[in-house]
């Protein structure tokens, strides 16, 4: 259990507290960024710069500037304590940046995690964002030794250290099998296959897609289905997420010579963006054209007329999850490494079946 300073003398109790546990090697080489410190020990920054400032005079510790604060000359240590029974979440920007589905996700697997007898840590570094956070992932994991770690928006190389370095890690979504870490994730290329059957279905043959980059499997499946149907045609734009980008690609759909019927959009924030855009150009929803998301976030339920879109259940996602880090945990063989979920079909009045004639 984390010991927590008295309001009385604080730099010079946290100091005595860090003292202690860098003899007994719970930080190992490196000590926590002084953020994270802060949070931990329930302090002011200004307190934790105070406490690593007496403990720097007194020869414990040395600034190496660009990677952090190290264990300098320390008295003799054990190895880094393993802290049984947890997992760590890695993220590369706070949990409420993220999507409110990522949210609940946490919140729920915390709460399973607890009913097993495990806690929850929560990582958020944006340093893993980075093109090569292969140095900050190694003192990461010297300073924080987890039963297993659950990855969450974290790219490919990563992912890759983690599977490389053999750290015991879940994947949330998409992840090259090839790495050989487990994973859960939406099945996307599914979606993508439903989502064409249903608009080829309500009579739509000029289709405009609105996907981000991180949407391939997403594309694939539009792109499958529309490519063995004769009678229908599929134009797919990437666009980030910036409103003007979303408006020119919006403009450059309904500009075409034959511009589309429906458009499927990929994020719930695309979603709002084209749907505004739409309505500036002068066209309603959905008498001159559909519109069809991928995503279900609480706010989509507040617009007329209502989305047409695909809803995930937060629970059903956070116990796979759970059983993918107990397996991790328990050292125990997967028959498969992925778990991939289909999201439910939500009918809304965004997406009209055309006329025959």
């Amino acid at each position: 259990m984390t010991r927590l300073p008295q309001r009385q003398s604080l730099i010079q109790q946290l100091g005595d507290i860090l003292r202690e546990e860098i003899d007994t090697g719970r930080w190992g080489a490196w000590l926590p960024e002084e953020r994270e410190l802060a949070k931990l020990y329930q302090v002011s920054r200004s307190t934790v710069r105070g406490a690593l400032i007496v403990l720097r005079g007194e020869g414990r510790l040395e600034t190496q500037h660009g990677l952090g604060t190290r264990v300098a000359a320390p008295r003799k240590r054990g190895r880094p304590k393993l802290e049984a029974h947890s997992i760590g979440i890695l993220l590369p920007k706070s949990l409420y940046q993220f999507r409110h589905f990522v949210t609940l996700v946490v919140d729920d697997l915390r709460e399973q995690l607890f009913d097993h007898g495990c806690r929850l840590q929560l990582h958020e570094h944006p340093q893993v964002a980075a093109r090569r956070p292969f140095q900050f992932l190694h003192r990461l994991i010297a300073q924080h030794q987890h039963s297993s770690w659950a990855l969450i928006g974290c790219g490919a190389n990563t992912q890759r250290w983690f599977a490389e370095n053999h750290v015991p890690a879940v994947v949330s979504g998409t992840c090259d099998p090839d790495l050989g870490l487990p994973f859960v994730s939406l099945d996307n290329h599914a979606l993508g296959r439903h989502a064409a059957l249903t608009l080829i279905q309500h009579r739509h043959a000029r289709v405009g897609a609105l996907l981000t980059h991180s949407n391939p499997g997403l594309k694939a499946g539009l792109v499958e289905i529309f490519g063995k149907s004769p009678d229908a045609s599929l134009v797919a734009l990437e666009t980030d997420e910036e409103v003007s980008a979303v408006a020119r690609a919006v403009d450059r759909l309904m500009t075409l010579s034959f511009p589309p019927t429906a458009i499927f959009v990929a994020e719930s924030n695309l979603y709002l963006s084209a749907f505004a855009r739409l309505t500036q150009r002068g066209l309603r929803i959905p008498q001159d054209v559909s519109l069809l998301c991928r995503d279900d976030e609480p706010y989509l339920g507040s617009l007329l007329p209502a989305p047409a879109r695909y809803s995930k259940d937060p629970h059903l996602y956070a116990k796979r999850m759970l059983l993918a880090l107990l397996k991790v945990m328990a050292s125990e063989p997967f028959s498969q490494l992925a778990s991939r979920l289909m999201p439910e079909f939500v009918p809304g009045g965004s997406l009209q079946r055309l006329d025959p004639s």
